[in-house]
């Protein structure tokens, strides 16, 4: 079972750093979601904190204190989603088909299908940081970043699964995870994107990177886009992000990105960096290379 904590809030460290557009940040340390036991290095030093306090004697019962109004804090300004993991980042604005079939998430369609406005027909997921979709142990260590989104298509089956169809809304943090529930349910706070204008050139260099990446894969594979690229910034970044054959990680710095100048300007390095690999692997695209873990779903 998938141990649920409490983090500190999102707007307690999204403090931007100052950078150049024409230099790409580096990536940010994947925000991750597991078990006190299983902390990661990457995990917010004011969370360890409050673990040590909590298990420190002389100040045991502040620590319960402050936990306890932290823990009121999360449950006052968070909504509450009903959540499915999986082993893909989404993105606002794409669509995605899911196949159904665990008991839990037939719980969450359930549910989901007893809301009476389409609208509101929600749900949040994440990524799967370490372990799978299925099984009651499968999921230990969950992105905190994810998305989101809208039932928009439901097709059930005599078997009792579904196949879905959602669309990406907007950007969530999980502050916490509950599981003790039919289904999983989060509590999560957005995290829209600021509406800083995008220079005109960092949408230029995505764009031309796409298009090379996109030439470069002619003769191995399936073109990953078919149409034009959209023209607003946001949308743009949000479908490059989607559509470029990234590894997970990579492609969940690119949804943790603060805005979409941030988006593209990292698009269009990872990009390159993939063109650059190809060219000394020239049989092989650098995406097909072992690096992604199997899953049995």
């Amino acid at each position: 079972m998938l141990r649920t904590i409490d983090t500190p809030p999102a707007g307690t460290r999204r403090q931007r750093p100052q950078h150049s557009p024409s230099r790409p940040r580096l990536q940010r340390a994947a925000k991750t979601l597991s078990g006190p036991h299983a902390a990661k290095e990457d995990e917010p030093s004011a969370h360890l904190d409050q673990i040590k306090a909590l298990h420190s004697p002389l100040n045991s019962r502040s620590a319960f204190l402050n936990h306890r109004a932290w823990t009121d804090y999360v449950e006052g300004v968070s909504d509450t989603l009903p959540m499915f993991p999986l082993n893909a980042v989404l993105f606002p604005g794409l669509s995605v088909p899911l196949k159904v079939f665990e008991d839990r998430y037939r719980a969450l369609v359930h549910h989901l299908l007893r809301v009476d406005d389409p609208a509101d027909r929600a749900f949040g997921s994440v990524g799967i940081r370490e372990g799978y979709e299925v099984g009651d142990h499968g999921a230990q260590s969950l992105y905190r970043i994810g998305c989101r989104m809208q039932l928009t298509e439901i097709e059930s089956h005599p078997d009792g699964t579904f196949d879905v169809v959602a669309v990406g809304m907007e950007r969530i943090e999980l502050q916490r995870l509950d599981t003790t529930g039919t289904f999983p349910v989060g509590h999560v706070v957005d995290l829209p994107d600021t509406s800083a204008p995008v220079p005109e050139e960092v949408m230029v260099r995505a764009r031309a990177a796409f298009t090379a990446y996109r030439a470069a894969l002619t003769d191995l594979r399936s073109d990953p886009y078919d149409g034009a690229l959209p023209r607003d910034p946001t949308y743009l970044s949000w479908t490059l992000a989607a559509v470029a054959p990234l590894p997970m990680s990579e492609r969940q710095a690119l949804l943790e990105a603060e805005d979409a100048t941030d988006r593209l300007v990292l698009l269009t390095d990872l990009l390159r960096t993939e063109l650059r690999a190809m060219n000394v692997i020239p049989s092989l695209p650098a995406t097909e290379v072992a690096r992604t873990r199997w899953s049995p779903n």
